[in-house]
């Protein structure tokens, strides 16, 4: 189960990003192009490593927390109207890495 997803610009920067180490092959690096093009891949990497903190939890994270968080207030309402068996506690989600 991922907790976490990656938006599709991260993706689009890193495929730019490869574009250009693929664009660096063609020159030498006496070239001109080849300052101008490892300037960009500089630039690119920086922003890549500031959206690349910028995670958003997964719906299916979302979704197993809610049901965790609802299982454990519905154990303990029903703890205030009668006593509960310890095998009650097994409906609880558990987290898992």
């Amino acid at each position: 189960m991922k907790f976490f997803t990656k938006t599709d610009d991260v993706d689009l920067l890193q495929e730019t990003i490869d574009r250009l180490y693929y664009a660096l092959t063609k020159w030498s690096a006496d070239d001109e192009e080849y300052d101008k093009i490892t300037d960009q891949i500089i630039k690119l990497k920086k922003l890549q490593n500031d959206t690349t903190h910028s995670w958003k939890p997964s719906p299916d994270a979302v979704v197993g927390a809610a049901g965790s968080i609802l299982g454990i207030v519905l154990i303990l309402q029903y703890e205030k109207i009668g006593v509960i068996a310890s095998k009650a506690l097994g409906f609880v989600g558990k987290m898992k890495s």
